[in-house]
């Protein structure tokens, strides 16, 4: 995300340090979240196996929409890759029976 809604802070100094996150404080959570990135797909690509980064510029019902749309479309393209019908929906009527039997209607 280009635009952070606060200021990013630190992580705190523990004189106790039980968690051993010491090595993290002064560090702010989108270091640590980039460094988590980078070390998920550093991961992936030593085994070959494919990923990759979704980018937000800014956290809005715009952005959203258009990221949810997006994965909306991908399930349904992997589905057909797959052999499958992305639209066919068999344990929605399964559950609804089992939670109507369940509520004690039948």
């Amino acid at each position: 995300m280009d635009n952070w809604r606060c200021d990013p802070l630190r992580v705190g100094h523990s004189e106790l340090d039980q968690d051993s996150l010491n090595d993290l404080a002064e560090k702010s959570l989108p270091e640590i979240m980039t460094a988590a990135i980078q070390g998920t797909n550093e991961a992936y690509h030593d085994d070959g196996r494919p990923t990759a980064d979704l980018h937000l510029p800014q956290v809005n019902e715009f952005y959203l929409g258009q990221l949810f749309q997006m994965l909306m479309l991908a399930t349904v393209v992997e589905g057909r890759l797959i052999g499958i019908n992305p639209y066919g929906q068999p344990g929605v009527e399964f559950y609804k029976k089992n939670m109507n039997r369940f509520l004690g209607r039948r």
